[in-house]
């Protein structure tokens, strides 16, 4: 099942016999212990690759970015902070549309590829930090999910979410690395999904790794906070234009729209979030109080693709490779 896998610096293939790890792994889980200690994963010309922690069922690859470094502290400094808990499971064809889509206005894109929910049988790749969405993947009867994050921090607490709800894990790998450069082989995966995950990203790297790590035919969801014309607007007024997201993180543009048109046979895009730039202006008490109020109007405005396109605070991007 896991020889997908490549040397994220050269290429070179690697592969990972999980089967002789699980036992531990799963002793381990039981017993509450640590992680065990890491395995050396090599290529085929015997170069290490990767660190094996089959107890967490991580694979950690190098990273060379010094910002990921930075970025990857941060995030496992908030993991200590987070509890596992349960997430909602809805049963029935309801999975994807009440769940891993809850709250948000993607009617339009799920109504037009409805083939984004049908997940059984399929190799698939998620971005999603804590575990939110990994494990319904896992448990809808997706081949084998890939998981894959900058945070160990964060993986482990994806891996203990999984493990309280019951979820198996047999079909599910952790890989510790930037998603700039993924350890995996080009065709590789059948759908993607990304949720709040690539305003962090390099795009001008990501882009292109995606697309390589996609199957012909292979369809993607990314779920994004978007800047759009009207919010860069607004937000040029105010000070903390450079701060927008965590200060480093920049939103999905028109420009990364184009370029994932240059990249992908087919793009659709549907944008939410139309009051966002004048609720942003708002102090935040009042921003919650009157974004409950105003959520049905703001569902009719989304509604309407070129009010949408201008105001969207927020996008989901359908590609299909």
């Amino acid at each position: 099942m896991w020889d997908h896998l490549r040397d994220p610096r050269t290429g070179a293939p690697v592969t990972l016999d999980v089967a002789a790890n699980d036992a531990a792994a799963t002793e381990d889980a039981a017993t509450g212990g640590a992680a065990t200690d890491g395995v050396t994963l090599r290529t085929r010309d015997g170069q290490p690759a990767a660190t094996w922690h089959p107890a967490e069922r991580r694979l950690d690859w190098p990273i060379h970015a010094p910002l990921a470094h930075a970025e990857a502290a941060e995030w496992d400094r908030r993991a200590r902070e987070l509890a596992p808990f349960p997430l909602p499971r809805p049963d029935g064809p309801e999975w994807w549309d009440a769940d891993i889509c809850r709250g948000a206005s993607l009617d339009p894109i799920r109504r037009a590829h409805p083939s984004l929910g049908k997940v059984e049988g399929r190799r698939v790749l998620v971005l999603d930090g804590s575990g939110t969405d990994a494990w319904r993947f896992v448990e809808h009867g997706a081949l084998r999910v890939d998981h894959v994050d900058v945070s160990s921090g964060m993986q482990r607490v994806a891996l203990a979410r999984l493990r309280r709800m019951g979820t198996p894990t047999d079909r599910l790998l952790f890989h510790r690395v930037e998603a700039e450069a993924l350890p995996f082989r080009a065709a590789s995966f059948d759908l993607a999904f990304a949720r709040g995950t690539v305003h962090h990203l390099d795009r001008r790297r990501f882009f292109p790794e995606l697309h390589r790590v996609l199957a012909p035919g292979a369809e993607a969801l990314l779920l994004e906070p978007r800047l759009s014309p009207a919010l860069q607007s607004v937000l040029r007024l105010r000070r903390g234009l450079r701060r927008i997201d965590r200060g480093a993180d920049r939103p999905l543009g028109d420009r990364d729209l184009e370029t994932l048109r240059a990249l992908f046979r087919e793009v659709d895009v549907a944008f939410e979030g139309t009051l966002q730039p004048i609720l942003t202006r708002l102090p935040r008490r009042a921003r919650s109080r009157w974004s409950v109020r105003l959520r049905p109007v703001e569902g009719a405005l989304d509604a309407r693709p070129r009010l949408g396109r201008w105001l969207g605070a927020f996008a989901s991007v359908y590609l299909r490779r």
